[in-house]
């Protein structure tokens, strides 16, 4: 058949079955060298279940009375919220090797190729972790409560009234991140009750990162918004800043995160990658996929604000 070799194909000096193996390598290095922000802004699982349901915690009310003797002892039912159900998706991709890729040992652009396809994957699920971020602003994280996630009306439950926020206002300050420690910090569970948070990691975009650095006082004793020498509250405060390369909807929004929330990121299928030959053609085909979802089981422990 024309334009088909009749020796074996050898890449680089390899036959091809074995470069075959080198290029895995080169997309796993890929993949796995690509920088995560998944990690720290969700608590991630494996879920073997295509869908999943979650309810929130509401709380458990004070006991009444205290006997000395514990005798009798105020029993609760627990007593669950909003339900939240979340899907996983499917994402694949691929590339081919051709023939003239194989015949002209084209062995650096198919590297290139597939290094590029590596973090290409890798790259997916951050973009999906930030647009969950994002899209906190404008998105309903639950149904029920029918509230989008960063809102500052959360309402609490009705066995006590009210509501609670988790968003601020205006672009990041010192006297804005003061703010919203305090408001994290404060956050009670549904029933009113302190939830004890701790504000952890200050999520910003990565042409904020020396702002981020700045506010929090890091390797600056004084504040840079104040009068001379007026000392940096944030200067020993144990919050570590994360620039995030792939917040892209606004320089300016930013994110608090406490030491416990409820953001979670649900694998189901882990990266895969797969060789598939085509004898007909001579073509070389590098299928990739994994099945994951995103969501929140609480409003707690993230806030947010969208900047100015």
């Amino acid at each position: 058949m024309p334009g088909v070799p009749t020796s074996p194909i050898t890449i680089n000096g390899m036959p091809w079955d074995v470069y075959t193996k080198v290029l895995d390598g080169i997309f796993w290095n890929a993949a796995r060298q690509t920088p995560t922000y998944i990690e720290r802004c969700f608590n991630v699982q494996r879920v073997p279940r295509k869908k999943v349901e979650y309810r929130s915690f509401a709380g458990v009310p004070l006991a009444s009375d205290w006997d000395p003797n514990g005798n009798p002892i105020t029993s609760h039912v627990v007593n669950p919220r909003f339900k939240i159900e979340l899907i996983n998706t499917w994402y694949a991709n691929a590339i081919d090797y051709t023939l003239e890729h194989k015949q002209f040992d084209q062995w650096q652009l198919m590297n290139e190729a597939t290094a590029e396809l590596g973090r290409s994957a890798a790259r997916k699920k951050e973009y999906l972790g930030a647009a969950f971020l994002e899209g906190g602003f404008s998105a309903v994280w639950n149904t029920e409560e029918g509230k989008v996630l960063f809102a500052a009306d959360h309402p609490l439950d009705p066995r006590v009234g009210g509501s609670y926020s988790n968003l601020v206002t205006g672009n990041l300050s010192v006297a804005k991140l003061q703010e919203a420690i305090a408001l994290q910090e404060s956050t009670p569970d549904d029933l009113g009750y302190p939830f004890g948070l701790q504000s952890r990691y200050l999520v910003v975009h990565k042409k904020k990162k020396m702002l981020a650095m700045e506010v929090l006082g890091q390797g600056i004793k004084y504040r840079t918004d104040a009068a001379n020498y007026t000392p940096n509250v944030f200067e020993d405060w144990n919050i570590t800043i994360v620039a995030h390369d792939w917040l892209t909807v606004s320089e300016n929004a930013w994110f608090l995160f406490a030491d416990r929330h409820g953001l979670v990121w649900n694998n189901v299928i882990d990266l895969n990658s797969h060789i598939f030959e085509d004898d007909r053609t001579h073509v070389t085909q590098r299928q990739v996929w994994f099945c994951c979802t995103r969501g929140a089981r609480d409003w707690r422990g993230v806030l947010g604000s969208a900047g100015a």
